[in-house]
C-alpha cells in the first residue's frame, strides 16, 4: 500500500492479522488487535469476562495513546494484561521505504 503525505511517499507494510510469537515451538499465533473498532474491543473484553469499559480503555490505549505493549496500559489490572499478552498483540505495521 502507497500513502501518500506531501511531499513524502511511503511504502507501507500493514500488519497481518495474526502475529507469530515466540513461543517453545514457534507455531503460537496472537491475533493483533489493531484495526479492531470500539465495539469489538468491548465484546473482546466481555467475552474474557469483563466489563465493557475495558474494552474501551483497550481502544484507548491503542487509538488515542499508541501503546503497542499490555503492561504499559496502566489502567488496565495487571491480570487482564497477562490474558491479553497471551492471546492478542498491537501491530502497527511498519514503514518499508519511503519516497522523497
Amino acid at each position: 500500500m502507497i500513502c501518500r503525505t506531501a511531499p513524502l511517499r511511503c511504502l507501507l507494510r500493514l500488519p497481518s492479522r495474526l502475529y507469530s510469537t515466540a513461543g517453545s515451538t514457534g507455531a503460537e499465533a496472537r491475533l493483533n488487535l489493531f484495526g479492531k473498532s470500539k465495539s469489538d474491543l468491548v465484546k473482546i473484553a466481555e467475552d474474557m469476562g469483563q466489563p465493557a469499559f475495558r474494552g474501551k480503555q483497550v481502544y484507548e490505549w491503542i487509538y488515542s495513546k499508541g501503546a503497542t505493549l499490555f503492561q504499559d496500559m496502566a489502567n488496565l489490572p495487571k491480570g487482564l494484561q497477562e490474558q491479553l499478552e497471551r492471546t492478542y498483540c498491537v501491530d502497527y505495521g511498519q514503514i518499508l521505504q519511503n519516497q522523497l
